[in-house]
């Protein structure tokens, strides 16, 4: 499609300009502390590209929002300072902070916000799998002795409080809520505590899902880089970017994701060429690049050969264990069993 000959003199910058403030970005920042610079990276996958898909290709990277470590710090302590003032807490004892996905979001968290206690605010519990593990362990009769005072000061926090990093179709962030709240109704069977969100950044599709199921929820980055929204997020881009961009997206699915084994390629042509969900998102953080943002930002692939210039790490890789899932579906369906874990946490 040769777009490179019929750019403009101000096309042409506005399109260095933005590569130049990716690369920017990243070398404050760099994609997981990789030694190689992210230009050197693009130069490197649209070289595996044939020519007539490098421009559109140089138009995707250049539109990507980069999320750098020092962006998401300053996001954590907008979201706690946000927090404090709307519910007018005075110290950080009053909070139970747990986490989504256990992946050292209240350290950072901690550190962001200068907070003391990180190592001893509530531990051993950060998500509701350890809240689950703990309960589980109740009901057997077997809980560890420390659990004991650990269960009884979960009572005393007035406040609780979910860290997640990125919300982008807001369900992993709804199921979670909906598994402390299901431990709550063990913990505070009279008297339920209100679990807020702080969310570092999050679509607009995530937030109307979080309204829509009436949780609470405070998000400091909005997050509009997608390829449905680029000619709302971009003001000034050409008008045939965003189809020249979608088609080589389609392009890079049938040519790379249909052959790579990975599970996208069996997912539907829209999921194949925009990602889990077929969001179509244009986001990567400094430790990662999410799944549902488009797969030329972060799928690799061996024939053939292509390296992402933001190559995904996937979190899981083997199948997971669907005891705690099963075990939550129990407590929710099962009143007398809610009944005699409220008794047995009461008198620990």
């Amino acid at each position: 499609m040769a777009r490179q000959q019929r750019l403009t003199p101000r096309e042409r910058a506005w399109l260095t300009s933005r590569l130049h403030e990716l690369d920017a970005d990243e070398r404050r920042s760099p994609f997981r502390e990789s030694p190689v610079t992210v230009a050197s990276r693009i130069r490197r996958a649209l070289a595996d590209l044939p020519e007539e898909w490098r421009e559109p290709a140089r138009w995707l990277f250049a539109l990507t929002r980069y999320l750098s470590r020092p962006e998401l710090h300053r996001a954590w302590r907008s979201l706690w300072a946000t927090f404090q003032e709307q519910q007018a807490v005075r110290s950080p004892t009053e909070v139970l902070v747990l986490e989504l996905d256990r992946d050292t979001l209240r350290d950072d968290f901690y550190r962001a916000n200068c907070l003391p206690g990180r190592l001893d605010d509530n531990l051993p519990f950060r998500s509701s799998h350890d809240l689950a593990s703990a309960l589980w362990m109740v009901e057997a009769g077997r809980p560890p002795p420390e659990y004991a005072g650990a269960i009884r000061a979960l009572r005393t926090r007035s406040h609780w409080v979910l860290l997640a990093d990125l919300g982008l179709s807001g369900a992993s962030i709804a199921a979670e809520v909906d598994r402390l709240t299901t431990v709550q109704r063990i913990i505070h069977p009279l008297r339920p505590v209100r679990v807020t969100c702080l969310i570092q950044a999050a679509t607009d599709r995530a937030r109307e899902r979080l309204a829509a199921d009436s949780i609470g929820h405070i998000a400091a980055i909005r997050l509009v880089n997608s390829i449905s929204t680029l000619p709302v997020g971009y003001a000034d881009l050409p008008g045939e970017v965003p189809d020249a961009v979608t088609r080589f997206c389609r392009w890079f699915a049938d040519h790379h994701v249909a052959g790579s084994g990975h599970r996208l390629g069996g997912a539907g042509p829209d999921t194949a060429a925009f990602g889990r969900s077929a969001a179509g998102l244009l986001v990567v953080t400094h430790k990662n690049t999410p799944d549902s943002t488009v797969p030329p930002l972060w799928l690799s692939t061996h024939s053939p050969p292509y390296r992402a210039p933001f190559e995904r790490l996937e979190s899981r890789v083997g199948l997971g264990w669907t005891g705690r899932k099963e075990w939550y579906a129990r407590l929710r369906r099962d009143d007398a069993l809610r009944t005699r874990l409220s008794h047995l946490v009461s008198r620990m």
